[in-house]
């Protein structure tokens, strides 16, 4: 039951603009570009090394690459009518 409605609750914030979550919305929304930052600075450290690049090169394809991963994943989530994914082992 908890897993089904968290589900719920997950599409209702990601995929509706429910005034429910809309302090959260808006929170998330001051605080992601610090978190893009960190998180693009250190995927493009961790290729630059892997294929010896310098990091700075590399942070514009990787900002791209995320962004574009991030919402073809929240359209597809956002269109999949149930969310079958079980928990634990099975």
């Amino acid at each position: 039951m908890y897993w089904d409605q968290l589900k719920s609750e997950f599409r209702l914030l990601l995929c509706t603009k429910d005034k429910k979550y809309q302090a959260l919305r808006r929170d998330l929304a001051k605080t992601s570009s610090k978190s893009q930052l960190a998180v693009v600075s250190a995927i493009s450290a961790a290729v630059g090394a892997s294929i010896g690049v310098v990091a700075g090169a590399l942070v514009p394809v990787c900002a791209i690459c995320l962004i574009a991963v991030l919402k073809l994943g929240q359209e597809a989530f956002c269109q999949v009518k149930s969310l079958d994914v079980k928990i634990g082992r099975n």
